[in-house]
This record gives structure tokens, C-alpha cells and sequence, in this order.
């Protein structure tokens, strides 16, 4: 309440102590936080987003989508490899599949769609995003649907909206 208070006393001193009204808009931002387990595909998040909504996201983790080359692969949320087995790889090194949920995006990068049939959007490690429809918002880990038993890890997201 305090935030409301000081607020309107700064309205009435920049207009001189004469202020029969003023127009005071407090904008509020909320963060959420959640969890993305590899296993699971996507996670609804519940969380209600409207279009023109803007969504601040941040992401850390490791997961795993599978064994490459004989060892697990273990990916960070934009789907670069950090590592096979003890064999350290540059960041550039990622893999693609068609058939994923998102073909466009690497294997094992994190991905957002509003409505539970909606449009992806790639969200890797960090992404600002304006909402194009209303809907629930789910955090996906991109893999083919066929293939999430061989799954392990998670990312953990921050949403600012």
C-alpha cells in the first residue's frame, strides 16, 4: 500500500499541489519458476498468457536425449552439447532431427508454445518473447515424442512477465 501512497504524493508534487486528479499507472512484474524434466516432453506450466504479453525467460541445466556415439549426450538448454562421455566439444556442436518437435531447433533445447497445440518458439537459455495468442504456456524439451524413456536431467526456467 505504501508504493500506492508515495505514488500519489509525487503526482500531486510534480503538478505544483494542485492536482484535482492524476492518472497513475504501476506496472508489476511477477517471476515464475519451474522445472523442465527431459523425460516428461512438455510441462504445463498453468500459467495464463495473454497476446501482446510480454514473457522474459532464463534457463540452466543439463539433460540428455540419448546415447551418441556410445555415451550419453548432455546438452544445456539451447542444445549445445556439453560433453559426450569425457570428450569436451565446442559450443557450435549440436544435433538436429526432423522429426522432433521442433526440427528447426536443436535436439534437447528448451521450447516454449502457448495452447496445447500452439506454434513452438525456441527459448534456449535466454529469450524475450511477445505473446501472438492467449493460452496456457508449456515449456518443452525438444526430442522426438517416440524417444523421451532414454531421457534424464532437467532445465530450470525463470519466466518474468
Amino acid at each position: 500500500m505504501r508504493l500506492h501512497h508515495y505514488t500519489a504524493i509525487l503526482c500531486a508534487v510534480s503538478m505544483g499541489f494542485m492536482a484535482t486528479s492524476c492518472n497513475v499507472s504501476i506496472v508489476t512484474q511477477q517471476t515464475y519458476s519451474f522445472s523442465v524434466e527431459a523425460l516428461d516432453g512438455c510441462t504445463n506450466t498453468s500459467l495464463t498468457v495473454n497476446s501482446g504479453e510480454s514473457l522474459s525467460f532464463s534457463a540452466q541445466g543439463s539433460a540428455s536425449f540419448g546415447i551418441q556415439d556410445g555415451f550419453k549426450s548432455d546438452v544445456d538448454p539451447s542444445g549445445h552439447f556439453r560433453y559426450i562421455g569425457s570428450s569436451t566439444l565446442p559450443p557450435d556442436n549440436v544435433k538436429y532431427d526432423s522429426t522432433a518437435l521442433d526440427g528447426n531447433s536443436p535436439v534437447g533445447s528448451l521450447l516454449g508454445k502457448i495452447g496445447a497445440n500452439g506454434p513452438v518458439f525456441f527459448i534456449g537459455k535466454s529469450k524475450s518473447y511477445r505473446a501472438n495468442q492467449n493460452g496456457i504456456l508449456f515449456l518443452c524439451f525438444n526430442d522426438n515424442s517416440q524417444y523421451l524413456a532414454d531421457n534424464s536431467g532437467s532445465y530450470s526456467v525463470i519466466i518474468t512477465k
